[in-house]
């Protein structure tokens, strides 16, 4: 709230705060509807404990997957390849665990940091040799995928050891572990990235005038690069997270993951063309998608027509967006 406001009556307070949620945070309501929507049509099953859990316990692999893709698209670019990296560091702690034996607690941080070398990769590519993020990013997803497949030989691959698999399957008081800890925690983290740490702020003066950011002596080359490589680590992670809860690697490992993780932050504010965003924006942005795919197959909506659903809802982020950047040129 602005100092102004302060001088503001109660009733002006309230009628200040309902349009500020309607027009930054106009994901919040809209969740809720679709929530309490499609909810109504399958109370049964949709407002189940079981169900709900099932929401929180996707929401955290598509959650890191969309900070990762947040990350980068604040600063004006984008990143194509996290699903590739999170595919890639996945088969690479199934290599670690399954076949030479070593422990979660080895593998996990060898997974991160596989993920953050490609993310360096990606970002020395884009600033120091002038390759376009969506060409660079695109390599990579295709050459992490093709990897894949002939890795996998088109095949599932499973048998990781009991604590590999322990956080994706552990539960207390009947709550499981990756929505009891893991989740807060990365709500936690992208919350401090976005709007606590200079490193944020960074992001956002990059994002929105590169040279301007320049002149008042920011590092946009480095700023860029570490927002790359801190992509590339939480798609690390999401590899890990997700390879943890299923037990196997698949030869398509988390691609269904990609429109998502594009659309979740578009939808919750994070501006195509850099500049902003914002963490609860994203988390909200993330709660819609992974909520209307349960419940599209919950009121009997075929699988099939999901990634139709989840193409109509790009398209509408992507114009949202388009119309919120004019509005603020106008102004």
């Amino acid at each position: 709230m602005s100092g102004g406001n302060k001088y503001m009556s109660p009733k002006n307070r309230v009628s200040s705060f309902l349009r500020s949620l309607l027009t930054e945070y106009f994901i919040i309501p809209l969740y809720v509807i679709i929530f309490t929507g499609l909810g109504l049509n399958s109370p049964q099953y949709f407002f189940s404990y079981d169900a709900l859990m099932n929401i929180l316990v996707y929401l955290t692999s598509l959650l890191t997957l969309s900070l990762a893709q947040s990350l980068v698209i604040i600063t004006g670019n984008i990143d194509l390849s996290i699903i590739g990296i999170a595919g890639f560091t996945a088969y690479m702690g199934w290599l670690l665990n399954v076949v030479y034996g070593l422990p979660a607690f080895i593998v996990f941080p060898v997974m991160i940091l596989l993920g953050a070398a490609w993310g360096v990769f990606n970002g020395f590519m884009v600033r120091k040799v002038g390759v376009p993020a969506l060409v660079q990013t695109l390599s990579v997803m295709f050459i992490l995928y093709g990897f894949l497949l002939v890795a996998t030989g088109g095949t599932s691959l499973g048998g990781f050891s009991p604590d590999y698999v322990w956080l994706g399957s552990a539960t207390i008081l009947n709550i499981r572990l990756m929505v009891l800890v893991v989740l807060p925690l990365v709500c936690l983290l992208g919350f401090y990235l976005i709007h606590l740490s200079k490193f944020g702020l960074r992001l956002c003066f990059v994002g929105g005038n590169p040279t301007a950011a320049f002149l008042v002596g920011i590092n946009v080359d480095r700023t860029v690069m570490l927002a790359f490589t801190l992509s590339g680590a939480l798609s690390g992670l999401a590899g890990f997270l997700t390879s943890s809860r299923l037990g196997i690697i698949t030869t398509f490992f988390g691609r269904e993951l990609l429109m998502p993780s594009i659309a979740a932050p578009v939808i919750g504010g994070v501006s195509l063309s850099g500049g902003e965003g914002s963490f609860i924006g994203v988390l909200f942005g993330c709660l819609l998608m992974q909520t209307i795919s349960t419940g599209l197959v919950a009121i009997g909506v075929s699988a099939w027509y999901i990634d139709i659903v989840n193409g109509c809802i790009i398209l509408i982020a992507v114009a949202i967006d388009a119309i919120r950047r004019k509005r603020l040129l106008k102004a």
